[in-house]
C-alpha cells in the first residue's frame, strides 16, 4: 500500500464500476465487484485509518537461534 491517491482511488473506483457493469460476467461476480468500489476509501484520513488497521495485526517473526 501506498500513500494515498485522489486520482489512484478514482481510477481504481472507475475500473471496479466497469466491472461490475460487464454482463458478461455472473450476477454474483458483478456484485463483489460492486462491493468492492463501493468499499472504496473516499478521504485520505479513512486511507490512512484502514492501512494502521491492517499492519496492526503484523506481528514481528520471532527467529529461532
Amino acid at each position: 500500500m501506498g500513500p494515498y491517491s485522489e486520482e489512484l482511488q478514482h481510477k481504481r473506483y472507475f475500473l471496479l464500476k466497469s466491472l461490475s457493469e460487464n454482463k458478461k460476467l455472473s450476477e454474483d461476480m458483478r456484485l463483489i465487484w460492486k462491493k468492492h468500489y463501493n468499499n472504496l476509501a473516499i478521504s485520505e484520513e479513512e486511507y490512512n485509518k484502514r492501512v494502521r488497521k491492517i499492519y496492526a495485526k503484523i506481528q514481528p517473526w520471532n527467529i529461532v537461534k
